[in-house]
């Protein structure tokens, strides 16, 4: 994302932008951004004149200082360039400042990979999350298998539609634990692994665990165990 200064109070859109992606076999793409939400109000997401405007309008959730953005279309990316432009409303006062983070973002469900350095995002391999062959007909989450396990396990869950996608463990207390995926995904039958450790990699001791899905209106839950 380049560098941008504007005045206070004005509405200003900032593109993503990318490395080529030509062949890559891109049909999705979801992000997360985080700033300060004291500086910049995130008001939504154009796809009009970027590399993605034949995929429509983009799906955007947004929520104080952060902005979530989701994607997908029948026609692969090609080219270099802007991807799309998010479009904010600039609070902050004369000399005031912030930084707009890339908390996320991954292309497809995670292959290509894509880091990003200097702003400009560059396409790379890497691993993804396993996407069956199942055409789903209602969004479902899968109870763990094995169960109890040690030291990982596996989630079969279902999404009926595109959608931004938060799978996340937590304790019995209700303590957030490790985020497994939190980013867009196309329509499908998916199935992730836990590995036992936490958002720091650190194993994490026996006991019950909850584990819970949100995409879009779907919500639920379901209780794991660990035993070691």
């Amino acid at each position: 994302m380049p560098d941008s200064s504007a005045a206070s109070g004005a509405n200003i859109a900032i593109p993503i932008r990318v490395t080529d992606v030509t062949g890559q076999g891109i049909f999705a793409f979801g992000c997360k951004l985080t700033f300060d939400s004291n500086v910049l109000e995130a008001t939504g997401a154009t796809s009009t004149g970027s590399l993605s405007q034949t995929w429509g309008a983009p799906t955007v959730n947004t929520a104080s200082g952060e902005i979530q953005i989701g994607a997908a279309g029948s026609a692969a990316l090609a080219g270099s360039g802007d991807l799309l432009w998010i479009n904010f409303h600039v609070k902050g006062g004369d000399g005031t400042s912030t930084t707009i983070h890339f908390d996320e973002f991954i292309f497809n469900e995670g292959s290509p990979a894509a880091t990003t350095v200097d702003g400009l995002l560059t396409v790379t391999t890497g691993s993804a999350v396993s996407k069956t062959n199942e055409t789903p007909n209602e969004f479902s989450l899968s109870q763990n298998y094995p169960n109890p396990f040690n030291p990982t396990t596996k989630i079969k869950y279902s999404i009926t539609q595109n959608s931004l996608v938060n799978i996340t463990v937590y304790d019995i207390s209700g303590k957030l634990v490790k985020t497994i995926v939190n980013h867009f995904q196309t329509q499908g039958a998916y199935q992730i692994s836990w590995q036992g450790t936490d958002n720091y990699d650190r194993k994490v001791p026996s006991g019950v665990y909850l584990y819970r899905i949100e995409a879009g209106q779907f919500k639920e839950i379901k209780k794991m165990t660990l035993l070691k």
